[in-house]
């Protein structure tokens, strides 16, 4: 897959992960907003942004530094992943999806994955066919992990 195409692949998520928290007024952190992102005037989206952007280390400045909305805890430095959650992350990475993506479009990501690199499309070529055979085994290795986390009907 070129650059570009998962480019423009991270950038619809990133616009459907928009949409989603306008249309239930949640923020990036999954809390709730002080108000509806139609409602807040320039002034206080533009602080909104920015917010956001300190809360994913967007920011320069150490969170001593940084200037908080009032009410709003300062952003935590990233603490040091478990083997489950780097577990979960190279998974959302081998789907080439972000991390905290749904169940539907993990299905969908796996689908589509799993349509163009299956190893029937590469049955003339032995060296992409065996390329194909460890791709489509990591794929779905990282989808049944996500579908275990993200599934109730699936955790033990």
């Amino acid at each position: 897959m070129g650059i570009f195409k998962r480019l423009g692949d991270v950038a619809r998520s990133n616009i459907e992960d928009l949409k989603d928290r306008i249309r239930g007024e949640k923020d990036a952190d999954g809390g709730e907003t002080s108000k509806p992102l139609g409602e807040m005037t320039d002034a206080e989206l533009d602080a909104e942004i920015e917010r956001r952007r300190r809360g994913r280390g967007g920011s320069k400045q150490p969170p001593s530094e940084q200037e908080t909305l009032p009410g709003r805890p300062a952003p935590q430095p990233a603490k040091p992943r478990t083997g489950a959650e780097a577990s979960l992350a190279r998974a959302y990475a081998n789907l080439e999806l972000p991390e905290g993506a749904s169940l539907e479009r993990v299905k969908t990501a796996y689908r589509s994955l799993m349509e163009r690199y299956h190893p029937d499309n590469h049955i003339d070529d032995p060296d992409a066919h065996a390329a194909a055979l460890k791709l489509a085994q990591s794929l779905t290795k990282a989808y049944a992990d996500l579908l275990a986390h993200l599934d109730p009907k699936k955790r033990g």
